[in-house]
C-alpha cells in the first residue's frame, strides 16, 4: 500500500511544478509601458522602450527622467529570440533609436531576451519575457508584451 502515498507525493509535487513558476511570474509581472505602447525596461536613466515595429523589426528609444526621448549615445542592446528557432538580432543608431537589422522570427508566443549595456564595455543588464504580439484584450490597448493589465 506504499504506493498509495508514493503517487499522492509525486501528484503534489507535479502540481507544484506546474503553479509555482505561474504564480512568480504573475508576481513578477509589473510591467511599464512607454510612450509608443512598447515595453518599458527597468534601468538608470535613460530607460530603454522595446518596441516592435509592424514588419516585425525591433525599435528600442530610450528616455531621461522627464520622459523625454534621448538619442542613444554608447548604449548598445541586443535581442535573442528563444524557441524553435534561435535568432540573435543586433540593433544599430537610426535617428533617434536603436533598430534592428533584420526582424524577428514569424509569429509569436516564444521567449525573448533584450540585453542592455551602457556602453560597449559595461556588463549587460537582461530582461526576459514572452513575446505575445497581439493586442491585449483589457484596458491598456498595449501589444501582450507590454500589457500593463491587472488581469
Amino acid at each position: 500500500m506504499k504506493t498509495k502515498p508514493t503517487i499522492q507525493a509525486l501528484l503534489t509535487c507535479l502540481a507544484l511544478a506546474v503553479a509555482l513558476p505561474a504564480m512568480a511570474d504573475d508576481e513578477a509581472k509589473e510591467v511599464e509601458a512607454g510612450e509608443r505602447g512598447g515595453r518599458l525596461l527597468a534601468t538608470e536613466s535613460p530607460r530603454p522602450e522595446f518596441f516592435v515595429e509592424k514588419d516585425h523589426t525591433v525599435s528600442v528609444k530610450f528616455y531621461d527622467a522627464d520622459g523625454k526621448v534621448v538619442a542613444p549615445a554608447d548604449q548598445q542592446v541586443t535581442v535573442i529570440a528563444t524557441g524553435d528557432e534561435k535568432k540573435k538580432l543586433q540593433l544599430e543608431k537610426k535617428g533617434d533609436a536603436l533598430v534592428s537589422t533584420e526582424p524577428l522570427p514569424e509569429g509569436d508566443g516564444y521567449g525573448l531576451v533584450v540585453q542592455v549595456r551602457a556602453d560597449a564595455d559595461s556588463r549587460p543588464e537582461n530582461f526576459r519575457f514572452t513575446f505575445v504580439n497581439h493586442i491585449c484584450g483589457g484596458t491598456c490597448g498595449n501589444p501582450e508584451y507590454a500589457c500593463t493589465c491587472d488581469e
